[in-house]
């Protein structure tokens, strides 16, 4: 585990300062979140911790040693934190990321799940899933399968919250009825 600077900020990650030797610290190894633009987390000048998770020495060209870091690695894993996700939960997540096979949605910082694009209504394998949904859209969905080995959840559409209320209300509103006109 080491101490460091951030001297630069690029869309891959960051290059960071530690005792005069220039790590990169990739994007995927900032956070377990997904993070879109590194300069939202960090800034040039910045102090960070990391741990060292690649060193390859050049001794022939020293300049050319390549050291790879992590702030992700120092995180506690969300899988292995208290974020329970059970089987049948219903889930409002946010889409995260629009794939040729489907959306992955997320659930828990950290935790993203999948939809394929068999489940989803009006898509078919040749659907642009990008042409109907938006990074970022509110997305309800069941928990049908979760793999904590694998480190990966299956889910299926679900109606929204707002339709659950909405259907909820019609129910409550029918059993009140006073009489039965349908014979």
């Amino acid at each position: 585990i080491v101490e460091g600077t951030v001297k630069s900020i690029q869309s891959y990650g960051a290059f960071v300062d530690v005792q005069g030797f220039q790590t990169l610290l990739p994007i995927s190894e900032i956070s377990h979140t997904r993070i879109k633009d590194v300069s939202e987390i960090l800034s040039i000048g910045q102090k960070i911790k990391a741990k060292i998770i690649n060193a390859d020495w050049n001794t022939a060209k020293p300049d050319r040693s390549k050291i790879s870091i992590s702030m992700k690695a120092l995180e506690k894993d969300p899988w292995e934190a208290n974020s329970q996700i059970n089987v049948g939960e219903k889930i409002s997540g946010k889409i995260a990321r629009i794939t040729s096979f489907g959306l992955f949605i997320n659930l828990k910082p950290g935790i993203d799940g999948l939809v394929h694009i068999s489940d989803i209504e009006n898509a078919s394998l040749n659907t642009n899933l990008n042409k109907l949904f938006k990074v970022e859209d509110t997305f309800d969905v069941i928990v049908e399968k979760v793999d904590i080995a694998e480190k990966r959840i299956s889910l299926k559409p679900a109606s929204s919250v707002e339709q659950d209320k909405e259907a909820e209300k019609y129910m409550s509103n029918q059993s009140e009825d006073d009489g039965d006109t349908y014979n």
